[in-house]
């Protein structure tokens, strides 16, 4: 739904913007774009001035990193990671789900930094990266990187590099490491990664401030 949602041509009811108020972390909802703060996304009431409107852009980032921080609960619910510990259960039976191990943390060129909680199959996409381009001719939803399972460390996870170039990695200790093209280098908290020329931290769920 969120996917769908995020494309511009998607006529949206107001009933399904009250349901997407309530899915989004308060995280999301805080919106920036190209440095002007719009506050948080109303999302039960639509301005037909366009100078009170929250910019189409702004709406496609959101939901983008939305989608791309959705897990299915054990509930069978499509419930959105957010850091806030009040918020962090299931949508629909309202029971908590387990506490996230790790996270991403980009470092935009604005005052934006996107987080994607990362768990198998999350991805790191192009809009993570550079959160002004949701376009779709900006191809934001381009595949850069994908977490898969730890193949040693249950419990634990890797990020594959699905990319030409090559990404440097400092570890938690200050050990200079390369994820090359194709390989996978293990997520561990407080390590920072260069991913195409933007720094990523990655935190433990805890630590995030």
């Amino acid at each position: 739904m969120l996917t769908l949602l995020a494309e511009p041509a998607v006529n949206l009811r107001l009933g399904h913007l009250r349901r997407i108020g309530r899915l989004l972390a308060s995280t999301l909802r805080t919106v920036h774009h190209r440095g002007k703060s719009y506050g948080h996304i109303n999302f039960g009431d639509l301005h037909f001035d366009p100078g009170k409107r929250t910019p189409a852009p702004t709406w496609q980032r959101v939901l983008l990193e939305a989608e791309a921080n959705a897990i299915v609960s054990p509930a069978g619910a499509h419930t959105i990671w957010s850091p806030q510990r009040s918020e962090w259960g299931c949508f629909k039976s309202r029971r908590p789900l387990p506490e996230a191990r790790v996270v991403l943390r980009f470092q935009g060129s604005n005052a934006h930094r996107p987080l994607l909680l990362a768990r198998p199959g999350a991805e790191v996409r192009k809009h993570h990266l550079d959160p002004l381009a949701v376009d779709p001719k900006d191809q934001p939803t381009t595949v850069l990187g994908e977490v898969e399972a730890h193949p040693k460390s249950p419990g634990h996870c890797i990020l594959r590099n699905h990319t030409e170039a090559a990404w440097e990695v400092r570890s938690s200790e200050g050990k200079a490491l390369v994820a090359e093209p194709g390989r996978a280098l293990a997520l561990a908290p407080g390590a920072r990664w260069g991913i195409n020329g933007v720094s990523v931290e990655v935190l433990a769920e805890r630590d995030l401030a």
